[in-house]
């Protein structure tokens, strides 16, 4: 790891960064940088990584890479299933702390240190930061404008109710007291850290956002497809209210349908309005138009779409 930081009163802490992948190349990116990382001192990192590949491509990629700064263990889960490969890290580590971050993304060099800081700070059981999306050069610039990847959890230290792997650090105590695991059967069409963080907060646990534990993400073309963020978006809508929405009372859930319902149409017409003018408000409005969906989807009793 890169320079060791001096942070309040240090005491002797171990991170494990946990790593669901299938062998993308991108792997190497994100490995590289955690290795690039500053840490606080008295502080050791090691990395786990599930490979849920079916022919083992994780470590076939790393038998040939030496010299990293940290442990790596790779663990096979090989169920093309996510919820899988997150409970095989899971099983895996025994850092104080868990820090989930994607294969196709890499990290700040502050990242850790920031996360490190406050949760100790905050004594919170869980902190979610931020993504920012990376396009590629031949990406329309409305699509970019719209921003369906960047990732803002919210105000620096503010509560909230659930989060995201694709970001995050968890007290490993807070999650083996509980028993938590991921639950398989979100493990294909994702939503599976939201239910696992859901869960994490219903039982008392403070969760908190970041604005300076920063991750960036390298979105390639075929994401940016209408075809994929229609089937992401309205998946979004079905996992919140298959999650969030569905713990409320009777009448609440009532509620949230008929404004679902009500939305619906409105964004669809914004979306029609804005299309001619601006592609960029036009597609935010779609955006909200498939979550909206995706929610009264989920009314019906739909089933849901598939991502992994």
């Amino acid at each position: 790891m890169d320079d060791q930081l001096s942070i309040g009163k240090p005491r002797a802490l171990s991170v494990t960064v946990c790593i669901a992948s299938i062998g993308r190349p991108s792997l190497l990116i994100a490995l590289r940088s955690i290795a690039a990382c500053r840490v606080p001192v008295d502080t050791t990192i090691d990395v786990v990584i599930a490979d849920d590949s079916a022919n083992g491509a994780v470590g076939l990629m790393l038998a040939g890479e030496t010299g990293w700064p940290f442990a790596i263990r790779v663990v096979i889960s090989a169920a093309g299933n996510i919820s899988v490969a997150r409970n095989a890290c899971l099983n895996a580590a025994n850092g104080d702390y868990l820090a989930f971050i994607d294969d196709d993304e890499w990290a700040d060099a502050d990242w850790l240190v920031n996360f490190i800081k406050q949760a100790e700070d905050s004594g919170a059981d869980a902190i979610f930061g931020p993504i920012d999306a990376m396009f590629p050069d031949t990406a329309p610039n409305w699509v970019c404008k719209a921003a369906p990847f960047v990732k803002r959890v919210g105000l620096h230290g503010s509560q909230v109710n659930t989060g995201s792997t694709c970001n995050a650090i968890v007290r490993r105590e807070s999650i083996e007291r509980l028993g938590l695991r991921f639950r398989e059967e979100f493990g294909r069409s994702g939503g599976e850290d939201t239910d696992f963080f859901a869960r994490l907060h219903a039982s008392g646990a403070v969760l908190l956002a970041s604005e300076n534990a920063k991750l960036y993400e390298a979105v390639p073309p075929e994401r940016l497809r209408i075809g994929h963020l229609y089937r992401r978006y309205m998946r979004g809508g079905q996992t919140y209210a298959s999650i969030i929405i569905a713990r409320t009372s009777f009448s609440s859930r009532i509620q949230t349908y008929l404004m679902a319902l009500i939305k619906i149409p409105v964004f669809l017409a914004f979306t029609a309005v804005c299309l001619p003018f601006r592609k960029d408000l036009a597609l935010k409005c779609a955006f909200k138009f498939w979550l909206n969906t995706g929610k009264f989807r989920h009314a019906l009793g739909l089933q849901m779409f598939r991502l992994y």
